[in-house]
């Protein structure tokens, strides 16, 4: 911007190039931006297969033996406790348990099922809010329901998807008496979705059973604090040796996707600091190119043209850099949102919108930038411009 105003084309390629550079990490920055916030968006709204919200999870319940029964009847007198489960296998925790099972007693590895394997209660699959497709939950009024299974539709379908309520399924239990236990598939329930959704809903059977490793309540109420009191309450007549802890349902999903929400914070931020150089590089050059022609446009001036018509005349060679860049920008841009995408097996698909919309951003920056300093050019007085001669 100093000195001779004079200019070489090698210079000249330069600075359009750096002007296409800046706006084309812009647009693959911006077209970055919508992608993700539309994936998290998509978590944040897909059907899992279960309730997360107004879910209360209660730590140290391994530890209360005994009392684990009166504290959950106990709960369950709490206005806004509606529902709850005790078991420590949740889908948004890392309590897992792989086993295998077989379709006939020979236990012939060929044709074993490798499962999640989650102990759980009879109230488990209603407080979840999980939907059984077909067959029925389990009973305390049923003696056998303690060799009852339930699966999900991934288990069923890996075993046929026919007639799967009533079959048998086999286990080796102990592996020194080399004991087999038979267990009665009574239902089959919903997939839903255990891991994040970067990994696809594996076979897994729900076994009627005790596990101390947790209890989840399903809450409804408009003071969470004070209903979070009350428990607090009923938990030290019960469990006052044992300190009180607790934790939402909402909090441990959204911990699965730390790094993404990090990644968005990120790329937020370097897409506005992008945008900035780019608008300032630009305006740079606009200056630049007005100072150029300030006696041509005093002449077109004198000639008639109009402020609109010089306005455009000073724009148009910019809008045709950012073009270039759009242009540049959109197949990159695809490649890498494309890559970020197959991270997860469940994910939005890439629509043409997205990239437009980056292109018409960038473009409307580019409008708006320029814009300003060629009309500032165009009301200028000729008759200074061409005086100065």
């Amino acid at each position: 911007m100093k000195g001779s105003k004079g200019t070489s084309l090698k210079k000249s390629f330069f600075r359009n190039t750096l002007v296409v550079f800046q706006f084309s990490a812009s647009i693959i920055l911006i077209a970055g931006t919508l992608i993700v916030f539309s994936q998290m968006r998509y978590i944040g709204e897909k059907d899992l297969g279960y309730k997360r919200d107004h879910m209360l999870i209660l730590n140290n319940i391994d530890q209360l033996n005994r009392r684990v029964g009166p504290l959950k009847n106990s709960l369950l007198q709490i206005t806004g406790v509606e529902k709850a489960t005790v078991t420590g296998f949740l889908p948004v925790n890392y309590y897992r348990s792989n086993e295998s099972f077989f379709p006939t007693p020979l236990l012939d590895t060929k044709n074993a099922i490798s499962v999640q394997k989650w102990v759980v209660d009879e109230d488990y699959i209603s407080t979840m809010g999980m939907q059984l497709t077909e067959g029925r939950n389990f009973s305390t009024h049923s003696a056998g329901d303690t060799l009852s299974i339930i699966l999900n539709v991934s288990a069923a379908k890996f075993l046929g998807n026919k007639n799967i309520v009533d079959k048998k399924l086999y286990r080796l239990t102990d592996e020194k008496t080399k004991t087999i236990t038979e267990y009665h598939i009574v239902g089959i329930v919903k997939d839903f979705h255990f891991s994040s959704l970067r990994e696809q809903v594996r076979p897994l059977i729900l076994m009627y059973g005790s596990d101390h490793g947790g209890m989840t309540l399903k809450i409804n109420t408009t003071d969470i604090p004070e209903l979070v009191s009350s428990i607090e309450r009923q938990w030290k007549s019960i469990a006052s040796d044992l300190p009180f802890e607790y934790r939402f349902m909402d909090d441990d999903f959204d911990n699965q996707y730390k790094g993404e929400r990090k990644i968005a914070e990120l790329i937020t931020i370097f897409t506005t600091i992008s945008i900035l150089i780019s608008c300032l590089g630009l305006l740079g050059l606009a200056t630049f190119m007005a100072e150029q022609r300030t006696k041509e446009i005093g002449i077109r001036k004198v000639l008639g043209a109009s402020v609109t018509g010089i306005t455009t005349l000073l724009s148009m060679d910019f809008l045709k850099l950012v073009l270039i860049a759009v242009v540049i920008a959109t197949p990159v841009a695809y490649y890498f949102t494309n890559q970020w995408l197959q991270r997860f097996a469940y994910r939005i698909s890439l629509q043409w919108w997205v990239f437009a919309s980056a292109g018409l951003v960038a473009i409307s920056i580019a409008l708006v930038t320029v814009s300003f300093q060629a009309i500032r050019a165009a009301v200028a007085n000729p008759v200074k411009s061409l005086r100065s001669e």
